[in-house]
């Protein structure tokens, strides 16, 4: 993770803000080091189906389909 940080957001990106989920390479602390050293973080909630709204698209055609059968 810290490579990719390194190879595609330090040095392009400046004061920008970085938004991350919270898988587990996400919460290392050296990659937190290596965004703040020149960005802004943000963890995003964690996962909540109802905050995901293709889940809530598919959910309502996955029933749709299952009154069809």
């Amino acid at each position: 993770m810290v490579d990719f940080i390194n190879k595609f957001i330090n040095g392009k990106y400046k004061n920008k803000l970085i938004i991350l989920d919270n898988a587990s390479s996400h919460i290392n602390q050296l990659v937190k080091d290596v965004i703040k050293k020149d960005n802004n973080l943000l963890y995003a909630v964690p996962y909540q189906h109802y905050t995901n709204a293709i889940d809530g698209y598919f959910n309502v055609l996955k029933s749709q389909l299952q009154k069809k059968k």
